[in-house]
């Protein structure tokens, strides 16, 4: 999973955006005994998603980076609501 973000990583492509918003937003639940994606591949897919370039990856980026484990490993600051 992480080479097919690597790949949309250098090739974009948007019509794997919904696919990847979806891997960067499932997170392993209740103790890791509800499935999900390991925090490695949930970064891959935000780092994936910024390379893409459209409004739409740019907003689950930022909604990504809001949990402090993905923002450590991409090292992607969080974006400031602007006044």
């Amino acid at each position: 999973m992480i080479l097919c973000a690597g790949y949309f990583r250098q090739v974009p492509n948007p019509a794997v955006i919904s696919l990847l918003t979806r891997i960067s937003q499932t997170r392993p639940k209740f103790f890791g005994l509800v499935k999900g994606f390991a925090e490695e591949t949930r970064a891959a897919a935000v780092l994936a998603l910024a390379a893409q370039g459209t409004k739409q990856a740019e907003e689950a980026v930022s909604q990504a980076v809001n949990d402090p484990r993905i923002r450590d490993i991409t090292r992607i600051k969080k974006i400031e609501p602007k006044p």
